[in-house]
């Protein structure tokens, strides 16, 4: 299992206070540097992460077959970027609602 290297927390784990290591999820700069605060919402430590390309958090995304992505993005987003979970349900929603002429 991966760790941070810097304070050691495992993947899944939000990182301890004052670790360089976090990202803040609001200007997406260092935790430790931004003036952002620790009252924000926080992302947990993942050793590849990716931020969603419609709204800019940390994807918690899932993968999904080639016809299920062709759906729910179309040709707004090609097959390298990461949408969450979050955003791919909202987008799904829009595109079924549009097919049923709602």
């Amino acid at each position: 299992m991966n760790t941070c290297g810097d304070c050691g927390v495992k993947e899944g784990e939000f990182h301890l206070v004052g670790c360089d290591m976090e990202r803040c999820f609001k200007c997406k700069g260092q935790k430790i540097c931004c003036d952002c605060g620790y009252d924000i919402e926080r992302e947990p430590f993942f050793k590849y992460n990716f931020p969603c390309r419609r709204c800019g958090k940390f994807s918690d995304g899932k993968m999904v077959s080639d016809k299920e992505w062709n759906f729910i993005c179309g040709g707004t987003y090609n097959k390298k970027d990461v949408l969450c979970n979050s955003c791919m349900e909202f987008i799904k929603k829009k595109r079924e609602e549009l097919k049923d002429g709602n």
